[in-house]
C-alpha cells in the first residue's frame, strides 16, 4: 500500500449513492427516518437528534469509510470489480483489529446496499479467519480453510477478509482476482467519521495544519476502539489529541542525534545514518515504503554493540522497538510454542507500526541445506517460519526488521538474499580511538586522558561492552573505598578484566602479526588497515580483494595466513599455538584454502573436477593419502614463499612488532611509514636469533597434521 504524503487541507469526498445507502444500513435505527425527516420538528434540549439521529457502531462506520477510499467509487466499476461470476476479492487489513469491523461494514452495509439497488445480484457475505487461542487455533485453521474451498467451489463471487495474504489458504490466494489493501486511515477520513457521528463539518483545515497533524505514523496505529472512543469527542482537535495518547504516539518521539550515540561504526555509519533519514522520510509522507532497503543485518563478533545500535536506530526515527531472539522463542518449549513466540513478535511489531522488529541471534537459524541429525526437521520447520512471517511483513508498511549474527556466512541463502535482508553493516571490534571515546562517556572528567589512553591500549582486541564492563568493575572499586572514581580505579579494574600477557608473550604475539603484516605487503596485499596485540591475541586486516580471485592471488592469501607462524620461528628460534586452534585459526584457514583449490576452484592436478568442501569434511579427504600429499606440496610451497619474504624484510619485520609492543595498534599511516621509508617511516634495527639459511620447511608429517 503506498504512504501519499497527505494534504490536510484535501477534504474527503462525498460518498456516492450506494455508499451513502450502506450507511443507512449501518445505522442501526433505521427506523427514526420517517420522524426525523418530518417538517413538524420540536424545540428542547438535545433537539440535535431531531437532525441526526444515526445510531452507529462506530468501528463499522470508520471501515466503511476506508472502504470507499479503497474500492472503486463509480457503483458501476465497484459492481463489476466485486460480482463478478467466480470473482475473489481479497481485502488486506494489515492491522488484525480491523477485521471484525471491516467484515461488518461489508455484510451490514455496502454489500445489502449494492444488493437493494441491484437486486439481481446474488446475496453473499463476506468471510474472514477467526484469531482463536492458541490451543484452538489449528482446528479454527482447518474449519476455515474448508468454508474456503466449500465457497470457491461456487459460481457465486466470494470476498475474503483478512490482515495479510499469508493468513490465507494457498487455494485462496492461488483464486483471488482482486486483491485491495484498505486504504491507510488520513485525517480527511477521520474527519468525515466525525461529521458522520455529530452532523455537522468542523473547520478541520485549520486544525489539521498544525504541526502534530503532520505526523500520520500515530494515526496509522489506530484501533478501531480507541478510533471510535476519541470519535465521541464533540471538538475534531479533541478527537486528535485522543488518538495521539491512545496510539502511544509520546512514546515514540525521534531523537535525531541517537546514533551517534554509538561510537565506532566507522564507514558503517554512512549506511545506518541513511536508513534512519529513510525511514524519517517515509514517516513525514514524502516517499513509499517500497523505496526504503527491505531490512538490514548487523554482522560482527559478539559485544560489538549490535542489539545497541538497532534501538538507537529506532529510537533516532521514533519507531516502537521490538527486541527479541532465537532463545527468546525457543525458551518456551517445543516447536510450536517456538512458532507461537515468534508470530507474536511479528504481529507485536505489526500492530505498533512504525515498528523495528529486532532479531538477535539470527544465526541460530542453521542453514536448511545442512541440517541433519534429530534436529533436521526443527531446523527447516524454524527456517520455514522465519521466511515466511518475512515475507508476509514485506506488505506492512512502517515494519523493518533488523537481524543480527555473528557471522551470516553459515546462514540460510533463502535467508539473506535480497529483498529480505537489503543492507549488511559489519560491526567491527573498537581501534584504540573508540575505547578513548567509549570510556571517556562512561567516566567523564574523574579520569585522565593519559589514563584513558592507556586503558584503550590494553583493551585493544575487547569488545565495546568490555570496555563497559571494565568501567562498571572500576566504580564498584571505588564504591568500596567509599570515594569518587580514580585513574588507579580504571586501571586496576582494566587489568582484573584482562590480565597483562607475560612480556615474552607479547613480543611472540607482535612478531606473529608482524610477519602478517610483511609477507601480505611484500606480495602484493598492499599496506594493512590495521595490526595490533592484546592481552587475547592480535589480527592483522587487509583491504579485501575482487570477488573472482586467481590461482596466484590465493597462494598469496595461503602464505600470509602462514606468515604469522614462519615468523616465531625465525625470530624465535621454535612456533607456538598461535597459528593454530579453531577453524578461523590462521592453520585452519590456510588449509581450507589449499583444499579448495584442489577440489573445488579448478586449480588442482584435474583442472575441470568440482567437488563440495566443508570444514567438517576435511577428515574424509585426507583419508586419501595422494590428496593430502597433493594439499601439503601445496602449503610447503607457501611456507617457502612466506620465508623468503621474511628474511628479505627482517628490519621490517622488527620495526613493525617494536610499534605494536608499545602501541598495540597501529593503523594505514602507521604501517605505511614503516612499510615505505622513503615516506619518512623510521625503521628501527632488527635483530635475529636464527640463522637466516636456516632450511624451515616443515616436515611432510607434520603437515599433515593441519
Amino acid at each position: 500500500m503506498a504512504c501519499q504524503k497527505q494534504n490536510p487541507s484535501t477534504a474527503f469526498p462525498e460518498f456516492n449513492e450506494i455508499f451513502t445507502n450502506a450507511l443507512e444500513y449501518l445505522d442501526e435505527n433505521a427506523g427514526w427516518l420517517e420522524i426525523t425527516n418530518s417538517d413538524d420538528k420540536e424545540e428542547g434540549p438535545c433537539s440535535i437528534w431531531q437532525s441526526n439521529s444515526g445510531q452507529y457502531d462506530v468501528a463499522s462506520v470508520a471501515a466503511l469509510v476506508r472502504l470507499f477510499a479503497t474500492l472503486p467509487r463509480a457503483p458501476g466499476e465497484l459492481v463489476e470489480s466485486v460480482y463478478q461470476p467466480f470473482a475473489v476479492t481479497v481485502i488486506e487489513t494489515e492491522d488484525p483489529a480491523w477485521i471484525f469491523s471491516t467484515r461488518k461494514a461489508l455484510n451490514s452495509g455496502l454489500l445489502p446496499a449494492t444488493r437493494s439497488k441491484h437486486k439481481y445480484l446474488p446475496k453473499i457475505q463476506a468471510v474472514s479467519h477467526e484469531v482463536p487461542s492458541i490451543a484452538k487455533r489449528r482446528a479454527a485453521r482447518d474449519e476455515f480453510a474448508r468454508e474456503v474451498e466449500e465457497r470457491l467451489a461456487k459460481r457465486e463471487p466470494v470476498i475474503f477478509v483478512t490482515d495479510r495474504a499469508d493468513s490465507l489458504p494457498d487455494v485462496a490466494r492461488e483464486a483471488a482476482t482482486n486483491w485491495k489493501s484498505l486504504a491507510s486511515l488520513t485525517w480527511p477520513m477521520v474527519s468525515r467519521l466525525h461529521e458522520i457521528l455529530h452532523g455537522r463539518k468542523e473547520r478541520w483545515p485549520e486544525i489539521l495544519n498544525q504541526p502534530v497533524s503532520s505526523d500520520t505514523g500515530f494515526l496509522s496505529r489506530a484501533k478501531p476502539d480507541s478510533l471510535a472512543l476519541a470519535a465521541r469527542q464533540p471538538d475534531f482537535a479533541h478527537v486528535v489529541s485522543a488518538i495521539e495518547k491512545s496510539s502511544g504516539r509520546e512514546q515514540s518521539v525521534a531523537n535525531p542525534d541517537a546514533l551517534k550515540d554509538v561510537k565506532g561504526l566507522g564507514d558503517s555509519r554512512i549506511l545506518l545514518e541513511q536508513l534512519a533519514a529513510d525511514m524519517t522520510t517515509w514517516a513525514a509522507g514524502d516517499v513509499e515504503w517500497s523505496e526504503i532497503p527491505r531490512g538490514t543485518l548487523l554482522f560482527g563478533p559478539p559485544g560489538t554493540g549490535k542489539t545497541f545500535t538497532a534501538g538507537k536506530l529506532a529510537e533516532q526515527t521514533g519507531f516502537h522497538f521490538v527486541a527479541t531472539s532465537y532463545a527468546d522463542w525457543q525458551k518456551h518449549g517445543h516447536l510450536g510454542d517456538f512458532l507461537n513466540a515468534m508470530a507474536k513478535s511479528f504481529t507485536e511489531a505489526r500492530d505498533n507500526a512504525p515498528s523495528l522488529l529486532f532479531i538477535d541471534e539470527i544465526d541460530s537459524f542453521t542453514d536448511r541445506e545442512t541440517a541433519a541429525g534429530d534436529n533436521a526437521d526443527y531446523t527447516r520447520a524454524a527456517v520455514n517460519a522465519l521466511l515466511e512471517k518475512l515475507d508476509g511483513v514485506r506488505s506492512t508498511e512502517g515494519v523493518l526488521v533488523v537481524g543480527a549474527c555473528n557471522s551470516f556466512d553459515k546462514l540460510d541463502s533463502a535467508l539473506i538474499r535480497s529483498g529480505r535482508f537489503d543492507l549488511k553493516v559489519e560491526m567491527k571490534l573498537p581501534d584504540k580511538a573508540v575505547f578513548a571515546e567509549i570510556l571517556d562517556g562512561h567516566v567523564g572528567a574523574a579520569v585522565s586522558n593519559q589514563t584513558l589512553h592507556e586503558v584503550s591500549a590494553h583493551l585493544v582486541g575487547c569488545t565495546g561492552a568490555d570496555a563497559a564492563a571494565v568501567v562498571r568493575q572500576a566504580k564498584s572499586l571505588a564504591r568500596g573505598q567509599k570515594r569518587e572514581l580514580t585513574d588507579q580505579d580504571l586501571l586496576t579494574a582494566a587489568r582484573l578484566f584482562a590480565p597483562a600477557s607475560l612480556p615474552e608473550d607479547l613480543r611472540r604475539a607482535a612478531l606473529h602479526e608482524a610477519g602478517h603484516a610483511i609477507v601480505g605487503h611484500a606480495l602484493g596485499q598492499g599496506v594493512p588497515i590495521r595490526a595490533e596485540i592484546g592481552s587475547q591475541g592480535g589480527s592483522v586486516e587487509f583491504h579485501a580483494k575482487g570477488n573472482y580471485p586467481t590461482a596466484s592471488e590465493l597462494e598469496v592469501l595461503i602464505s600470509t595466513a602462514l606468515a604469522g607462524r614462519i615468523a616465531e620461528r625465525v625470530f624465535l628460534n621454535s612456533v607456538s599455538t598461535g597459528a593454530g586452534g579453531d577453524e578461523g585459526s590462521d592453520l585452519a584457514k590456510a588449509t581450507l584454502l589449499a583444499v579448495q583449490m584442489e577440489n573445488q576452484f579448478g586449480f588442482g592436478a584435474q583442472r575441470l573436477l568440482w567437488r563440495p568442501v566443508e570444514i567438517n569434511e576435511l577428515n574424509s579427504l585426507f583419508a586419501e593419502p595422494e590428496f593430502s600429499h597433493k594439499v601439503a606440496l601445496r602449503l610447503e610451497r607457501a611456507e617457502k614463499t612466506a620465508k623468503t619474504a621474511i628474511l628479505k624484510s627482517r628490519k621490517e619485520v622488527m620495526a613493525v612488532a617494536t610499534a605494536l609492543m608499545e602501541h598495540r595498534q597501529l593503523g594505514p599511516k602507521d604501517l605505511e611509514a614503516i612499510l615505505t621509508p622513503n615516506l619518512g617511516g623510521h625503521v628501527p634495527e632488527a635483530t635475529t636469533e636464527v640463522s637466516p639459511n636456516q632450511d624451515l620447511t616443515l616436515p611432510l608429517s607434520e603437515v599433515r597434521a593441519f
